[in-house]
Order: C-alpha cells, then structure tokens, then sequence
C-alpha cells in the first residue's frame, strides 16, 4: 500500500510541475532590445564595415628596440702602480685570506687589463711562496668588441723558494725578495717566473 501511495505522489508532482512550467512558457514575451540600442548596433556594424574595405595605414612596429653593447665602458681601476703592506686601506682579499700569508699586494695595470697581485706563502707550506694574481679588463666593452675579452681570472702560482715578498712592479714584471735573502722576478702577465 505504501508504494502506491508513493508513485501516487510522485505522478501528481510531475504533472504540477510540467504544468507550471508550460503556464509560465506561454505568458512570456521574446526580449526585444529597446530602439536606441538597436540602432548604436548598426551604426558600429557599418562603420566597422567601411573601415574594412578603406585603405590601412602601415603598421607601426611595437617591437622593442634590439639592444646593442656600448663600445666603450672603462672600469675605474688603480690610480697608479703601487705595492703595499696589506691593511685596512688596501681592501680585503676577495678569498678566504685564512689560507693564505699575505705580506704584500701590488696594483697594477698592463695591456688594457688591471691586475691585484697577492704575495706571500701557503698557510699550510709556509716555507714555499705563492702570487696569487687577480686579472680584471680595464674596458670590458671595448675587450668584447675587438674579440680580446678577459674574463675576471684569479690564479695561484707556487715556488719552493719562500715566503715571498713583493718589492716593485716594472712594466709587466713584479719583482720580489724571500725570507732567505734572494730575490725573483715574475711576469704576472704570462705567470712566469724568470730565471
């Protein structure tokens, strides 16, 4: 009985509900958009029309510009060659100066490159000596334009005969002493020591 009573109500729900729905179907009216509107539409229609068919003005090219390298752009370097004591006024070492003795710091600048020259000894063989030398391009650009860039080197050369100390730059050559009395030179261009 119960089941009947449940597809009795369902029935009677189905056909309220499609009733309603056709009422409500029946007393509505299609949207029409109000005149002033209708006619706005035209008129943009015809005008995007004659546009169409009209001559077109070049496009103009929004595309950014391609960037070009300047051809010079000098990087302020030393004043002048100098060899010193290292101290607060020489700048610290861009390295952990803990693996390193450093006695002296030559600045110098040969060929269009600048070069900070470390001297000293190993921390762990301080009987030995050890430049480490430092190249930068004084005009990176310009180095890059003619083919001849020099990337930023650091570079470490050894020699039995230590610690070193660094007494004068001449040219491209940096002259030292050692702690046993004898002298050196070394060019820190080629990172050779003379004989």
């Amino acid at each position: 009985m119960n089941k009947r009573i449940s597809i009795l109500v369902i029935s009677v729900l189905i056909v309220a509900m499609v009733s309603i729905f056709t009422i409500a179907r029946a007393n509505t009216t299609p949207f029409v958009e109000p005149p002033a509107k209708q006619t706005f539409e035209a008129v943009q229609t015809q005008l995007q029309a004659t546009a169409e068919t009209g001559p077109h003005a070049p496009k103009s090219d929004l595309s950014l510009p391609t960037a070009t390298k300047p051809a010079s752009c000098p990087f302020p370097g030393p004043g002048a060659t100098y060899v010193a004591t290292p101290g607060p006024d020489t700048g610290a070492p861009p390295f952990d100066a803990r693996e390193f003795i450093i006695t002296t710091k030559a600045i110098a600048a040969f060929g269009g490159n600048y070069y900070t020259i470390w001297v000293g000894a190993p921390t762990n063989e301080p009987n030995q000596g050890l430049i480490r030398v430092l190249v930068d391009s004084a005009d990176p650009c310009a180095s890059h334009r003619l083919g001849t860039t020099t990337p930023s080197t650091m570079t470490d050369y050894t020699t039995s005969k230590g610690p070193l100390t660094a007494t004068k730059v001449e040219g491209n050559i940096l002259f030292f002493s050692t702690e046993g009395g004898g002298t050196g030179q070394f060019n820190f261009v080629t990172g050779q020591f003379l004989p």
